[in-house]
């Protein structure tokens, strides 16, 4: 890119560097990145994008102007998305929005390439495998064929936000309609929403795993096992997926 840099823009015009990702260069790459932030060369500009700043240096963040982008309010998208596939009911609509954290534009991608199939398909082999007319086995065989299986991790994941929310949602409505201004949980919801955030953090380290060298059928079977565990279970659930950097226990 530095090298790039050096040559002159086509037509004469400004030359526009994006970096997407910018926080997974290396020191390395950060500190060569910083002296040309720097001294950068005449009529250039550089377009930084990360989803998690934290993790960029203090000095690369104090030479940039910050942008925040945040998604369209959901009416907003639901009217976009049915404008360009109004073939697509509402519902679908609402749930490719979910899926992909109410982002237009994947929504639409998601909708197009049919992904709402495998949605389906995930949700059916969770009631299959509950109802136990399916063995875990067979249920995460008919995922591992999809184009690319690790999406189940975002199914998983996106099931233990929308548990987390039904209760505390739930409670917060019936402390308004009680005019309860100290609203809290009761041991019971106390315990789901422990159990499901444990279970929430324990997505995120199988989907770490699966990247690695884990295998990968196991990872799968494992997690749809302590998905039915952590329904049934009336005691803290405690995952196989533990991380090797968390510190202490959630409570």
């Amino acid at each position: 890119m530095i090298n790039k840099l050096n040559e002159t823009s086509h037509q004469g015009g400004y030359k526009v560097i994006w970096i997407e990702g910018v926080e997974f260069l290396n020191q390395s790459a950060f500190n060569a990145l910083l002296k040309t932030l720097e001294e950068p060369a005449a009529h250039t500009l550089f377009l930084l994008t990360t989803h998690e700043i934290g993790r960029l240096p203090a000095t690369i963040k104090s030479r940039c102007q910050q942008l925040s982008f945040t998604p369209p309010l959901l009416p907003d998208a639901i009217e976009w998305l049915h404008q360009k596939a109004p073939q697509v009911d509402i519902a679908l609509i609402k749930r490719a929005l979910r899926l992909n954290w109410g982002a237009p534009l994947d929504a639409l991608q998601w909708i197009e390439a049919a992904k709402f199939e495998e949605d389906t398909q995930w949700k059916d082999g969770l009631k299959q495998l509950q109802s136990g007319r399916k063995s875990v086995s067979q249920v995460v065989a008919e995922w591992l064929k999809w184009p690319t299986p690790i999406t189940v991790f975002d199914y998983f994941y996106q099931w233990s936000v929308s548990a987390v929310r039904s209760v505390t949602y739930t409670t917060a409505a019936q402390a308004e309609k009680e005019s309860d201004q100290a609203w809290s949980l009761s041991a019971e919801q106390a315990l789901q929403l422990q159990n499901w955030l444990r279970f929430q953090q324990a997505t995120l380290q199988a989907k770490e795993n699966w990247l690695g060298n884990a295998n990968k059928e196991l990872v799968l079977e494992t997690l749809c096992l302590e998905w039915l565990e952590v329904q049934q279970i009336a005691e803290p659930f405690q995952s196989v997926f533990q991380s090797r950097i968390q510190k202490g226990s959630l409570s």
